[in-house]
């Protein structure tokens, strides 16, 4: 299984995908050099972080830390949709420096 870096240019990216292939896998894993959070907006996902596969339902929620190797493993639904934030760790430190004034 080989990894890719997927390179995360703003300090926060937020997208919203929907796949409709049946049966979604991701070839590679993927890593970024920020924190990711995927909310899933479809049922019967496995999805595999660092060394596990999570089962995966509508609504729920993941959060993963910067460089963990990470991939979609399977899909049973008609599409795969979901929001994905990422954000990198000066996108805390700024808001929060901003909070304190």
């Amino acid at each position: 299984m080989s990894s890719i870096f997927d390179d995360i240019k703003e300090n926060i990216h937020i997208t919203q995908s929907l796949d409709q292939t049946p049966h979604h896998v991701m070839e590679d894993v993927h890593y970024h050099d920020c924190y990711e959070i995927i909310f899933f907006l479809s049922d019967n996902i496995s999805y595999f972080v660092k060394d596990e596969i999570y089962p995966i339902v509508k609504y729920d929620l993941i959060f993963i830390p910067p460089f963990t190797i990470h991939k979609v493993t399977q899909t049973d639904g008609k599409y795969y949709e979901r929001i994905v934030i990422n954000f990198k760790k000066i996108f805390f430190v700024i808001h929060l420096l901003i909070m304190e004034f």
